[in-house]
């Protein structure tokens, strides 16, 4: 983990039973585009790169990054439109700079033989404005596209009562042969819920809103699934859910 500039002190990190073979921060590249934060990346787009083999010859690197938050702050309507739009740019420039550090660290055929992923927790729909090019344009593998549409999300917006995918596990072509379909799994154990009421007990809400892009509500999924006994209203693990991939390659 390297130090953020985030103003929260939110950080990315790596814990791995695999050696780390190189580890380089992103986190001072500026952003001229800001002035009220000039770097680019207050998270980090941490890259690291692992040792398959004890030869070294065989690696895989991994690009840990944590997008824009999509809260913002605004007395007025106009004025919280404005900082969402301002949120979505930031977002936008720290996806386009990601595609530029992978194009620049896999030339020319290395970037369909190299293995590597793009992973976080991207803070945005997979076809959304800021995400678009990342997600659709770059020959990785969205790996949460291998489960079906409703299984997807990884996000839950407690004050809308809608979820979304808002994690990401993006796969080069060489990683997303090797995975060989693998399934990912969601882990939702330490999702919060509403406070019951009298008239209606059990975990509210019974269903949420499936978002995409724009805001549309495609389906409604079931809210009702296992926890941890000690998740509470007020008390949950967070309102992302970790997601795991695990193959023999």
């Amino acid at each position: 983990m390297i130090d953020s500039r985030d103003l929260r002190q939110i950080d990315v990190g790596i814990l791995s039973k695999i050696p780390i073979a190189s580890i380089r921060s992103n986190v001072d590249l500026p952003d001229k585009d800001d002035q009220g934060f000039p770097w680019l990346f207050s998270r980090d787009c941490l890259e690291v790169a692992l040792d398959l083999n004890k030869s070294g010859s065989k690696k895989l690197t991994v690009f840990i990054n944590h997008f824009k938050s999509k809260l913002v702050q605004g007395d007025t309507p106009q004025e919280k439109a404005a900082a969402s739009k301002k949120a979505d740019e930031k977002r936008r420039r720290q996806a386009n700079k990601v595609i530029n550090i992978l194009k620049k660290r896999f030339l020319g055929g290395e970037y369909k033989k190299q293995l590597f992923a793009v992973v976080g927790d991207l803070n945005d729909e997979p076809d959304s404005y800021p995400l678009s090019s990342l997600v659709g344009k770059t020959n990785l593998e969205n790996a949460l596209d291998r489960l079906p549409p409703e299984e997807r999300w990884t996000h839950y917006y407690k004050s809308g009562g809608q979820v979304s995918q808002f994690d990401y596990l993006l796969l080069s072509p060489a990683l997303s042969l090797a995975s060989n379909q693998a399934l990912p799994v969601i882990n939702r154990i330490g999702l919060g819920f509403r406070e019951r009421s009298k008239k209606d007990q059990g975990i509210l809400p019974k269903e949420v809103n499936l978002v995409t892009q724009g805001g549309g509500n495609a389906t409604k999924v079931s809210f009702s699934f296992d926890r941890l006994p000690a998740v509470t209203p007020s008390l949950a693990a967070s309102d992302h859910c970790p997601v795991t991939l695990e193959f023999d390659s």
